[in-house]
């Protein structure tokens, strides 16, 4: 597992990212960080996630484990958490 000062700088750069994706393509589904047909809540969901990395260093405890595309995109940005 990646460092909690790493994690939490890896969440807010992917906040960010979610926030522009939205504002770009709020409607149609997209791909996302190497993943296929990401919907707007997916990105949403993303943007919870990650900002909660960011503010507690990790979602353990604080939501439930991640799944499809979600899960998919915490892999590929090394922010997904085993039980």
């Amino acid at each position: 597992m990646q460092k909690t000062k790493d994690r939490r700088s890896v969440a807010a750069k992917l906040v960010s990212e979610c926030e522009k994706n939205l504002s770009a393509n709020e409607y149609n589904t997209r791909r996302f960080k190497k993943v296929l047909f990401c919907t707007a809540s997916d990105i949403e969901t993303i943007k919870l996630y990650a900002e909660t990395i960011s503010r507690n260093g990790s979602y353990s405890g604080l939501l439930m484990q991640p799944r499809g595309n979600v899960a998919a995109v915490l892999v590929n940005c090394g922010l997904f958490e085993t039980c």
